[in-house]
């Protein structure tokens, strides 16, 4: 498959590839296969997990938080 990027995008991709020293399509390549792979298995995006986790976290320290006001506090 052929596919069609931003020019900006393909900029980021070379100076990527370069900094990895590999070439773009070989970064591009394993990075559409670990994405393809990680969808199949129904596995998300590793950045996703760890969004997903820190908002967990904070949803629950917040509940904390608001569990420990006095209770006239709460009505209001």
């Amino acid at each position: 498959y052929g596919l069609r990027l931003p020019s900006d995008r393909i900029q980021q991709l070379r100076r990527i590839a370069a900094a990895r020293g590999v070439e773009p399509s070989v970064l591009a390549r394993a990075w559409l296969l670990e994405q393809l792979d990680n969808a199949e298995a129904g596995h998300d995006a590793p950045a996703v997990d760890k969004w997903e986790h820190d908002l967990r976290e904070t949803t629950d320290r917040l509940r904390e938080i608001l569990d420990r006001r006095p209770h006239s506090a709460k009505a209001s």
